[in-house]
Order: structure tokens, then sequence, then C-alpha cells
């Protein structure tokens, strides 16, 4: 997942649970094993909800090449099978 992001007009709304919900469900449509994000301000949010703390080679391999060291990125995994 690239982005989750809500509007400030909409937050405690629960528009972010069902943003992810519905995702979580496209993703299990498509036979997807997990869904990964890379966040440096949101990692409780998402440990909320199921995600799990991984690390750069729990990644996909294309995505491991460009993980950027310098940014401090928390890697975050749900598994939806």
């Amino acid at each position: 997942m690239a982005f989750l992001a809500v509007h400030p007009d909409y937050r405690n709304l629960s528009r972010g649970e069902k943003l992810l919900k519905h995702i979580t469900l496209q993703s299990k449509n498509l036979n997807l094993e997990k869904l990964f994000v890379l966040t440096t301000r949101s990692n409780h949010w998402f440990l909320e909800r199921g995600f799990f703390a991984a690390k750069v080679d729990m990644l996909p391999i294309k995505k491991q090449g460009l993980y950027n060291y310098q940014r401090y990125l928390k890697i975050l995994i749900l598994n939806i099978k």
C-alpha cells in the first residue's frame, strides 16, 4: 500500500478504518497474501489494526532494493490470507 491518508476535516469518523477494510478486501480478491506499509509516523495506528513490525528482508525483493535506510521507515505487514 503506497498511501493511506484522511483529510483532517474527516478524521475521527472511521474513514481510515473504512479505507483499510476496503483495501484489505480488494487485496483478498486479488489473492494477495500480505499487505505491507512503510511509515514514519503512523506505525501505532497500523499495529492497532493487526499489522506487525517486520524487517527489510520480509519485503518483496524489488522493494528491498528501494528501501531508504536514511528515512528510518517502519515496515509493517498484515497477513490477509
